[in-house]
């Protein structure tokens, strides 16, 4: 997913105190679409907002198809060797 340009830039303020950057942004494959990405780092500039999130969207991605191509529906697990190791598997089989 990438982006054409920035819209807008705006912080807010939800009811619990969380100050939030919002950036509005054109998608680059729809540009007909826009997207809202919300930071709870209002520190970062847009770009850097942009920058992560497109980095984020890249690893949900690459785990989504992972999870479809390898057959399984659920794994829980509750140690981080566990979780490697059955990652680990899967990628092999891959």
């Amino acid at each position: 997913m990438g982006f054409t340009g920035i819209l807008s830039i705006i912080t807010v303020q939800t009811e619990s105190g969380t100050r939030l950057k919002l950036v509005f942004a054109i998608n680059r494959n729809h540009p007909d679409k826009h997207i809202v990405i919300a930071s709870s780092t209002t520190s970062l500039s847009a770009d850097e907002i942009i920058k992560i999130y497109s980095k984020l969207w890249q690893t949900e991605c690459f785990y989504k198809i992972a999870k479809e191509f390898s057959l399984v529906k659920e794994f829980h697990c509750n140690s981080m060797e566990a979780l490697v190791s059955h990652t680990s598997i899967i990628f092999t089989a891959i």
